[in-house]
């Protein structure tokens, strides 16, 4: 299976939060073929949220929201390096 490179993943979500999304990537991730670099999207600053992220290998980085052009820029710059 092959996703995108890129997944940008709200905590708040209905049907499936973004926590729940993680617990179910988890379970998906050995059936993965490429390098899936996901970013947790908030506009939460809690301590508790950013620690919860942490808990997550599969995640890459937490931003909060609001997410501003410089921030996507950096973002990409890192995971597309000089194709970006």
């Amino acid at each position: 299976m092959e996703l995108p490179e890129v997944i940008f993943l709200d905590i708040n979500m209905p049907f499936l939060d973004g926590w729940g999304f993680l617990a179910e990537f988890k379970k998906l991730k050995s059936k993965i073929a490429n390098k899936v670099n996901i970013y947790m999207v908030s506009s939460s600053i809690r301590e508790t949220d950013v620690k919860r992220a942490l808990d997550f290998e599969e995640l890459t980085g937490y931003v909060v929201k609001p997410l501003h052009k410089a921030q996507l820029a950096k973002i990409f710059k890192k995971i597309y390096h000089e194709n970006w």
